[in-house]
């Protein structure tokens, strides 16, 4: 999560990777925590262990402080989420 996220309340718990139903890792579902009301978009990026990026996508929120859930993040069905990339949520 961005400095700019954390700085507005947000904060992640447990997230894994699901296969999507063309059977490639295409979604993200992350544990979502507000400490503040927020409403906006989180954006998320997939880079590979090589740094070449994978996807992106946006997911839109509106959270009162003290929502916590899952939030389930598909990204296009071309993607392929490999076990060892790094998603940044900005």
């Amino acid at each position: 999560l961005s400095d700019e996220l954390k700085g507005k309340g947000i904060s992640a718990g447990k997230f894994y990777i699901e296969e999507g139903a063309n059977g490639k890792d295409n979604k993200l579902v992350v544990y979502l925590i507000s400490e503040k009301d927020y409403s906006g978009d989180l954006k998320f990026k997939v880079v590979n262990k090589d740094g070449l990026e994978l996807g992106r996508t946006t997911l839109k929120v509106n959270r009162k402080a003290g929502d916590a859930g899952y939030e389930d993040v598909v990204f296009d069905e071309r993607t392929d989420i490999e076990s060892r990339s790094t998603i940044t949520v900005y």
